[in-house]
């Protein structure tokens, strides 16, 4: 979960942010609440509040572009593709380029890839930010999670858990 001065940030809100590169607004995280907020373009923000937010950055279309078609080269070397790479590497924008992109499955891949580049952006961004974090959160109980909580957990450790972890699932059969 990502953290601003220990407060939760939405990471959807976060990810939708990094993505909207193209719908005229600019981005801005609330370091006071962790909360995003969107203004238009031509939109400033106050100058009495206007400390207490960051701009999002976004994913340019290019960095977008060339990941759509890293994705779609991965793909590629599995099976055979339904589309042109070269073409697609040519398209001037990303938009162009994704219209390119018609079957479900390319596209599928896409959005994963996608969503995990930006998940990676924003993780990558919130780091320099002071006061900015991104910490796991464990809601299991679970002998594994227990000792991924422990930063210096060895390998031994984790195997002492999977036995653990293992014989009490065997008792509760």
């Amino acid at each position: 979960m990502f953290y601003i001065n220990n407060q939760p940030i939405t990471g959807d809100a976060l990810i939708k942010a990094v993505l909207n590169s193209f719908d005229g607004r600019k981005y801005f995280l609330d370091v006071r609440d962790g909360g995003v907020i969107s203004v238009s373009e031509n939109e400033t923000l106050d100058n009495s509040v206007s400390k207490d937010f960051i701009v999002v950055p976004t994913l340019s279309s290019k960095q977008l572009q060339l990941a759509l078609v890293e994705c779609l080269e991965v793909m590629g070397s599995f099976e055979e593709p339904n589309f042109n790479i070269d073409v697609i590497k040519e398209a001037y924008d990303y938009q162009k380029a994704l219209d390119l992109v018609t079957d479900a499955e390319s596209l599928l891949a896409w959005n994963i890839w996608r969503d995990e580049l930006a998940w990676d952006f924003v993780r990558e961004w919130l780091v320099t930010i002071p006061g900015g974090e991104d910490r796991w959160e464990f809601d299991c109980e679970c002998e594994i999670c227990k000792v991924m909580q422990n930063s210096e957990a060895t390998q031994g450790d984790y195997l002492e858990a999977f036995a653990r972890q293992n014989q009490k699932h065997g008792e509760g059969l």
